[in-house]
């Protein structure tokens, strides 16, 4: 409850860069997700996640899309 999570980076990530759980106000702020490297399925490819939670707002956050295959 009432936490944040701010310029961070996350790179080569098989699954969320930042993941919100079970949480409530929440902030994520000016952090990027680089080069993941799962495959593009089965809700494996999610930069933020935001899972049970409520109130979270996520803002000037980046994403890269790679192409993988297996």
């Amino acid at each position: 409850m009432n936490g944040w999570v701010r310029d961070c980076t996350g790179m080569h990530m098989k699954r969320s860069a930042v993941l919100v759980g079970d949480s409530l106000y929440v902030t994520v702020r000016d952090c990027k997700s680089l080069q993941p490297v799962s495959r593009i399925r089965g809700g494996r490819r999610y930069a933020f996640s935001n899972s049970d939670s409520s109130m979270v707002l996520f803002y000037n956050c980046y994403s890269e899309y790679r192409e993988f295959s297996l």
